[in-house]
């Protein structure tokens, strides 16, 4: 049953403050946010604090921190604000005349080929966007289920398992093989390139919190086979750096390959298995799934990554 009463003392202004907490950590950021005056922020905070019988939020010497409760709330609080704003603003998006922030995720790579030309992209039809990009380790699937962030970008090997969220929509923007990165002077490339070659050098791993051992590995210890790695890198730039001194290998997509090949000495050599395809796949919560804006931005992201496909002739 609908508890009246307290609905009648919740106020909208109340529920954005409590956004915008969450969102700055901040008060005086939230205030300038809102253009209010920071003890009206504080004002609400009050409120919100007593309405729902927590404090919400602790001082720390980092800003604000929320509480179990806040951090809950924060999910369905960003769906109901979607809501009632769509029913403020049911005008259709305009690109050129929006003003806002938008919040993406994605893999180091994917800040070469997919959010520089979004940006480039932004910069001449919507100049009013203001984007927030993220590392997809330090946000991830489960800061998308909380809001946190808007849309996610992450490299998925074909057959691994997904996140299983009936929350979360996951579309495939393109699919490309793997390859190998070398020095030029690695000794491996003496010798006949073939699985034994491969498997008796070392390796650069990537780590990758959100999506677990890779399927390469995942099959090769299965047949009692397994890589040795001689380092466990952030990113993909780490990891080619430390190639190009290193006789290890790194094995990566072939549109990183591509693009390293121009700038740094290295080699690119073909994955000596059976042909291993890296999946990209954008995902993005339900509670965005008709908002124009987020549309927008996600077929701006599909037409960047179908340029990728013909450029360097990957999967459709």
């Amino acid at each position: 049953m609908i508890d009246v009463d307290k609905l009648s003392r919740l106020k909208l202004s109340l529920l954005t403050t409590f956004q915008a907490l969450l969102q700055e950590r901040s008060a005086r950021a939230a205030a300038e946010k809102l253009k209010l005056s920071q003890s009206a922020v504080s004002k609400n905070l009050a409120q919100l604090r007593r309405l729902f019988d927590d404090p919400l939020f602790y001082r720390t010497s980092h800003g604000l921190t929320p509480t179990p409760l806040a951090r809950n709330l924060e999910g369905p609080l960003c769906e109901v604000l979607f809501q009632i704003d769509g029913l403020l603003n049911p005008a259709e998006f305009v690109a050129e005349s929006y003003r806002g922030r938008v919040r993406i995720a994605l893999h180091d790579a994917g800040y070469a080929f997919i959010a520089a030309p979004l940006m480039a992209l932004c910069e001449k039809q919507a100049p009013g966007i203001q984007a927030d990009f993220w590392f997809k380790d330090v946000k991830g699937l489960q800061a998308l289920l909380s809001a946190e962030i808007d849309l996610l970008i992450l490299p998925q090997d074909i057959g691994q398992q997904w996140h299983d969220d009936e929350q979360l929509i996951w579309r495939e923007l393109y699919q490309e093989p793997l390859v190998c990165l070398l020095r030029s002077g690695n000794p491996a490339l003496q010798q006949t390139w073939n699985e034994e070659t491969y498997l008796a050098c070392s390796h650069i791993g990537i780590r990758d919190s959100q999506l677990g051992t890779a399927m390469l590995d995942q099959r090769l210890n299965q047949q009692h086979h397994g890589r040795n790695f001689s380092a466990m890198t952030p990113d993909f730039h780490t990891a080619t750096r430390l190639v190009q001194r290193t006789d290890s290998i790194f094995t990566c997509s072939q549109s990183w390959a591509e693009l390293v090949l121009t700038e740094v000495d290295v080699v690119k050599m073909p994955l000596p298995f059976p042909e291993q395809l890296c999946s990209y796949q954008l995902v993005w919560h339900k509670r965005t799934d008709t908002s124009p804006l987020h549309v927008w931005l996600r077929d701006r992201i599909c037409d960047i990554c179908d340029e990728l496909k013909v450029r360097y002739e990957l999967k459709r």
